[in-house]
C-alpha cells in the first residue's frame, strides 16, 4: 500500500516519536485511527514550518526569476520554489511549483521539469479527479501545482535525481498551457519524419545538475546554445542534425561515448571514416564537458538498450569539442543558412573550418562550381529526397547489376537501377570496378531496415535515370580500394595514383592544404610578413648536411640544390625585407630514415630586430591560429627546458614529456667496491650511472626484448653496460642485484629508486654521453612496446609542445681535435658565453632552439650572427672552413646587417602528427622510398650518352661506390 508508506514516512518527519506503524494490518488500522484522532489539529496547523536558513525562505538568489515571490495564503505560508531545489530538509512545507511535464506513469505520478531541475508529484488516493487529469496530461504541458513536500517511501528513492529523496503530494492542480499530444497512429518510418529541426523543442534551460557542472559563464553559454537535450532524442528525431552539450559518463572501444546532461543520456558513436573523432573520444576523461554535433541514427538491430529512454538511437558524431571554462563568451549564434547542402558540404569536406569574423558573412566552399555534377557523392541527405541530381565518380561496388556504390573525393552514394532499365543493367554486368561514370537520377529514401549507418549518405539512394560510362578501367587493377585488404607499401607507392583514392589519403592531403593556407593567412594578414620565393639552384653551403649536386653545361661547374634557404633569407634581411616567410622545398642527400625524405617541405621564417622570445611568441600564435579545432586547443605559452636539463632527465634533445620515467642519477651510489659491470669503465673521465624505474613494467619483459636491448647497447653504445632488473619481490630483487653490486650499493639503490613489486629497473653505466642516449632511446621504445601489448603507461594522447633552448654551439667532430656545428655556422653564440668561445668552443652555448611535439622535432631555428668579424672567426678559426665560398655573405654583413633570427617548421612531420600517422609518406602526395627511389616513375634513372656529353659527365659503372661497398660488407657480416 503506497499511502501506508507515505503516511508513515510523513508522520516520522513531523516528530511523533511515540507513533509507530506495525506490520500487521489490524495494528496498522488501529494506530492510524488513534493518530488521526490525537494529532489531527497538529497536522492541520502544521504550516507554517519552522524557519529554515536555506534559500527557500531567504531572499531568492540572483539566478531566480524576479516574479518568484511568496504566494498569498490565508494562514499558511506557501513558498514558490523551483523544481530542482527541494530536499529532505524541506519535508512538511507547502510549496507551489511551475514546470513542464517530463514523464507520466500509472496515472498517479508526474515528473515536472523547469530550468533548475526535476521533481516528482503524486496524486493522492482520495483525489481521483486529479488522477484522471494526470493520466490524460500531454507531455510538455506547462502546469502549476500546489502541495506538501513528503519523503519518498523506503526503497523508492531515485538516486539519479537531486530531488530523488522527496516528492510533492498534490493539493491543487491546474494546467496553464497544454502540450502537443501525438496521435498513436502516427507512423515512425523515415517517410513521415519532419526534416525541419525547428519542429523539435529546443531546451536552452539548465537543470540544477547542469548548473552545478558550470564552472564559468562560458560553460553555461554552451549549454544554452544546444538544439536538443540528451533526453529529447527518440526515434522521432532520427535523421536530424543535433547540437548537444553534456559531460562524459562512459566510453568504450575508442568509438562509443555516453553523453549525459540534466535531462538524460545518449550514446554517441564515431563514424568509421573519422579516425580523428575516435582519437578524441579515446583521449577524453570522464566528467569532461563537451559539445557535440552529429546526426541522429537508429541503433543496429539487436543493439538497442532497453534500459535507456534513448536506447533505440545513437548520434553519429561530426564534430566534438572540449569546452574550455576560460573561453571568452561568444555572441549568440546566428540562424543557420537556408542552404542545407552547403552545411552538409562543410561537415563532409572540411577538416577544420577557419574561424571568420562574426560581422562578415562566411562564404562556404562549393565543390560543384565549374563542374558537370550538381552534388558530390558525400553530401546527399534526407533533405535532398525528391531532388534530381547529377553525380560523377568511380564505381566502388556493384552487386546484382542493380545496386552501385559511386565514390568521389567527398564520399560514396548508392545508386539503384530501376527494373525496367535493361540498358543500364547490361552496362553494369561488364563494367570493371574503378571505372569513371556519370549518373543522374532522383534522390529517394532507402526502404526501412535497409539504411547503412556506416555511410554518411546511408539513409538515401539515387534511382537512376541516366547512366554513362565516361572512361572504363582495366579489368584487373594492381589492388582494389578496400580498407580491409590494403596492399603493401611498395605496391601502393608504385601505383600511387590509385593509393591516393583511399579516404585516409584524401583526408591527410586536404588537411595539409588547409593547414598551409592558414599559415599563409596568419603570417600575411595578421603579421604583415612578405612571402618571397628563393632559388632552388644555388651554391653549396659548407658545414651543413650533404647536398644534391646538379651539373651544368659549363665543364666542371655545378649547382647545389638548397638544403634550406638559410643564406638567402639572411640576405633578404640585409636587403630590407625584414619579415620574410616561404613554404620552401628543400633537399638533403642523407641516409635512409623513417621520418626523412630527400626532398621535403618546411615553413621558413626570418625577421629582423627580434630576439628569441619574439620568435617563440610568433610561432605559438601561429600554431594557435592554425591548429584544427577538432584536435583541441593549443595551450600557450609552451614550456621551456634547456638542452642540459632534457639530456639529464630524458636522455634526448627531443623528449616525449607525455609520461614520466625520468632518468635518475645514481653515479655516487654505485662507486663502491669493484663490480663486474664496472670493469674498465670507472676510469672513464666522463663515467656516470643512470637508472630508469618502469612502474609495473617487468611483467611484459620477455627474453627476446631483453636480448634486443642488450645487443643494442653492445653495438651502438660500446662504452656502456646495461642491466635490466626485474622486481618480483623486494627481497628477490636485492638478492639478484647482490650478484653484481655490494649490499651497501643495493641498499642505497633501493632507497633512491624505491621500487615496488612488478617494477622494472633499467640501469646503465659508462660514458655519460652514451649512457644518456641509450636510456633515452630505451625509455621511449619500451613504453611503445608496453602500449602495443595493451598496457596503459599513462602516456596521454594530447599534443605536448616543448621549447628546448641553450644548445651547445659545437660538438666534437669525427676527426680528433675537430669540431662541428650543432645547428649551422651562422648561429649566434649565447651572450653569456662569448668569452668562452675563444678559450673552449665546446663549452660555449648558442642561441639555437628547437620546437618538440610529442617526442618529435618539428622545428628548429636560431638567432643569427650579424657581426662579420665574429662570423669570420667562427668559420675560419673554429670550424676551419675556407671562407671563400661564403664571401658574398661576409660582404653583405659588412654592408649594415640588422640583428635577425628565424625558424623553420617541418611541415611533413607536423602534418603526420596531426593525422595520427608515424609515416610521413602518408602525408606526401608522391613520396620517395627509404632508399630515395620513386617506384612509380623509376627515378633515379640512367641518362643517355648525349646527355652525359652535354653536361661533361663520365660515369664509372665498373667500380662500385665506396658507400655501396661498405653496405655490402655490413650485409655480409
Amino acid at each position: 500500500m503506497r499511502m501506508y508508506g507515505r503516511l508513515g514516512a510523513f508522520c516520522k518527519a513531523v516528530g511523533t516519536g511515540t507513533f509507530c506503524l506495525q506490520q500487521k494490518s489490524c495494528a496498522v488500522s488501529r494506530q492510524i485511527h488513534l493518530f488521526l484522532e490525537v494529532f489531527k489539529p497538529k497536522i492541520i496547523m502544521f504550516a507554517p514550518p519552522m524557519h529554515h536558513q536555506g534559500r527557500l525562505y531567504g531572499p531568492p538568489p540572483n539566478r531566480f526569476p524576479s516574479n518568484r515571490e511568496p504566494g498569498p495564503g490565508p494562514n499558511n505560508v506557501v513558498s514558490r520554489v523551483s523544481c530542482g531545489d527541494l530536499r529532505e530538509c524541506h519535508v512538511g512545507m507547502e510549496v507551489e511549483l511551475c514546470g513542464r511535464v517530463q514523464y507520466q506513469r500509472v496515472g498517479r505520478f508526474l515528473t515536472l521539469r523547469d530550468q533548475y531541475g526535476m521533481i516528482q508529484v503524486v496524486a493522492p488516493d482520495d483525489r481521483p479527479d486529479i488522477g484522471r487529469r494526470l493520466a490524460n496530461m500531454p507531455l510538455d504541458s506547462f502546469v502549476s501545482v500546489r502541495g506538501w513536500v513528503y519523503p519518498r517511501p523506503p526503497g523508492q528513492r531515485n538516486v539519479r535525481m537531486s530531488t530523488g529523496g522527496v516528492e510533492v503530494i498534490i493539493k491543487e492542480f491546474r494546467m496553464v498551457q497544454p502540450g502537443k499530444k501525438l496521435p498513436e497512429t502516427v507512423s515512425k518510418t523515415k517517410s513521415t519524419k519532419s526534416t525541419d529541426p525547428k519542429t523539435i523543442p529546443t531546451h536552452n534551460r539548465l537543470t540544477s545538475e547542469e548548473f552545478a557542472k558550470c564552472e564559468s559563464p562560458s560553460v553555461t553559454s554552451r549549454f544554452a546554445r544546444r538544439t536538443h537535450t540528451c533526453g529529447d532524442l527518440t526515434v522521432d528525431t532520427i535523421g536530424h542534425e543535433v547540437h548537444l552539450c553534456g559531460w562524459v559518463e562512459l566510453k568504450r572501444l575508442g568509438r562509443f561515448l555516453t553523453l549525459r546532461d540534466g535531462y538524460g543520456a545518449a550514446q554517441l558513436v564515431a563514424p568509421n571514416n573519422r579516425p580523428d573523432i575516435s582519437r578524441q573520444i579515446s583521449n577524453l576523461r570522464l566528467d569532461t564537458i563537451v559539445t557535440v554535433r552529429g546526426l541522429v541514427c537508429a541503433r543496429p538491430p539487436g543493439q538497442k538498450n532497453v534500459r535507456m529512454p534513448t536506447g533505440a538511437i545513437e548520434v553519429s558524431v561530426t564534430e566534438l569539442e572540449i569546452v574550455d571554462p576560460n573561453e571568452k563568451i561568444e555572441p549568440v549564434l546566428s540562424e543557420p543558412s537556408k542552404d542545407v547542402s552547403m552545411q552538409i558540404r562543410e561537415f563532409s569536406t572540411s577538416s577544420d573550418a577557419a574561424s571568420e569574423s562574426i560581422n562578415s558573412p562566411r562564404v562556404l566552399p562549393d565543390p560543384n562550381k565549374f563542374t558537370q555534377r550538381s552534388h558530390t557523392c558525400g553530401e546527399l541527405r534526407d533533405i535532398h529526397v525528391g531532388q534530381e541530381v547529377r553525380l560523377c565518380g568511380w564505381i566502388e561496388y556493384q552487386r546484382m547489376a542493380k545496386f552501385v556504390t559511386l565514390r568521389d573525393a567527398y564520399g560514396s552514394t548508392q545508386l539503384v537501377v530501376p527494373d525496367d532499365r535493361k540498358d543500364i543493367i547490361q552496362q553494369l554486368e561488364s563494367i570493371p570496378f574503378e571505372s569513371i561514370v556519370a549518373a543522374s537520377g532522383v534522390v529517394c529514401s532507402r526502404p526501412p531496415a535497409q539504411e547503412n549507418e556506416n555511410m554518411s549518405t546511408g539513409s538515401v539512394e539515387v534511382v537512376l535515370k541516366e547512366f554513362k560510362v565516361v572512361n572504363p578501367a582495366k579489368k584487373y587493377l594492381p589492388f582494389i580500394i578496400r580498407d580491409f585488404n590494403k596492399a603493401k607499401e611498395p605496391v601502393r607507392l608504385k601505383y600511387r595514383y590509385l593509393d591516393l583514392r583511399f579516404p585516409e589519403m584524401q583526408h591527410n592531403l586536404r588537411l595539409r592544404s588547409k593547414f598551409l593556407m592558414k599559415m599563409r593567412e596568419y603570417l600575411s594578414n595578421h603579421c604583415d610578413f612578405v612571402e618571397v620565393e628563393t632559388p632552388t639552384l644555388f651554391r653549396r653551403t659548407p658545414g651543413g648536411a650533404h647536398e644534391f649536386v646538379v651539373p651544368s653545361r659549363l665543364a666542371g661547374q655545378f649547382y647545389s640544390l638548397v638544403q634550406s634557404p638559410q643564406q638567402l633569407k639572411q640576405l633578404l634581411m640585409i636587403g630590407g625585407i625584414d619579415r620574410y616567410f616561404q613554404i620552401a622545398r628543400c633537399y638533403r642527400d642523407e641516409g635512409a630514415r623513417p621520418d626523412r625524405q630527400p626532398e621535403f617541405t618546411q615553413l621558413d621564417i626570418e625577421l629582423s630586430f627580434t630576439d628569441r622570445d619574439g620568435i617563440f611568441h610568433l610561432i605559438e600564435g601561429l600554431l594557435e591560429h592554425c591548429w584544427p579545432e577538432k584536435l583541441g586547443k593549443v595551450v600557450t605559452p609552451f614550456p621551456r627546458m634547456t638542452y642540459a636539463e632534457v639530456m639529464e632527465q630524458y636522455g634526448t634533445d627531443k623528449p616525449d614529456v607525455r609520461f614520466e620515467m625520468k632518468l635518475q642519477d645514481v653515479t655516487d651510489l654505485v662507486k663502491g667496491p669493484e663490480a663486474p659491470i664496472l670493469e674498465n669503465l670507472k676510469e672513464l673521465p666522463t663515467f656516470t650511472a643512470r637508472a630508469i624505474l618502469v612502474s609495473k613494467g617487468s611483467v611484459q619483459l620477455t627474453t627476446a626484448i631483453k636480448n634486443k636491448y642488450e645487443d643494442l647497447a653492445k653495438k651502438q653504445f660500446p662504452s656502456t653496460r646495461l642491466l635490466l632488473s626485474k622486481v618480483s619481490t623486494i627481497e628477490d630483487w636485492e638478492k639478484n642485484l647482490n650478484k653484481t653490486f655490494s649490499s651497501e650499493v643495493v641498499t642505497a639503490l633501493r632507497e633512491k629508486l624505491n621500487p615496488e613489486p612488478f617494477d622494472l629497473i633499467m640501469l646503465s653505466v659508462g660514458d655519460k654521453d652514451e649512457v644518456l642516449k641509450l636510456l633515452g632511446k630505451l625509455r621511449v621504445d619500451y613504453v611503445e612496446y608496453l602500449e602495443s601489448k595493451g598496457v596503459n603507461h599513462h602516456r596521454t594522447a594530447v599534443f605536448n609542445f616543448l621549447w628546448v633552448v641553450d644548445f651547445p654551439m659545437f660538438f666534437p667532430g669525427e676527426k680528433p681535435g675537430s669540431v662541428e656545428t650543432a645547428h649551422h655556422p651562422f648561429t649566434q653564440p649565447h651572450p653569456d658565453d662569448v668569452y668562452v668561445l675563444q678559450k673552449d668552443p665546446l663549452k660555449a652555448r648558442s642561441l639555437h632552439y628547437d620546437l618538440v611535439l610529442n617526442g618529435c622535432e618539428i622545428g628548429g631555428g636560431s638567432i643569427r650572427i650579424h657581426d662579420p668579424a665574429l662570423q669570420l672567426f667562427v668559420l675560419k678559426d673554429v670550424l676551419q672552413i675556407d671562407p671563400a665560398p661564403l664571401q658574398h655573405l661576409l660582404d653583405a654583413l659588412h654592408s649594415g646587417c640588422p640583428p635577425h633570427g628565424g625558424i623553420a617548421l617541418g611541415i611533413d612531420r607536423l602534418i603526420a602528427l596531426l593525422c595520427g600517422t608515424d609515416n610521413i609518406r602518408d602525408v606526401i602526395a608522391f613520396p620517395k622510398t627509404l632508399e630515395g627511389k620513386d617506384l612509380m616513375s623509376g627515378a633515379p634513372a640512367p641518362i643517355t650518352e648525349e646527355e652525359k656529353a652535354r653536361y661533361h659527365i663520365q660515369t664509372l659503372e665498373s667500380a662500385p661506390m665506396e658507400e655501396d661497398t661498405e653496405n655490402k660488407v655490413e650485409t655480409a657480416q
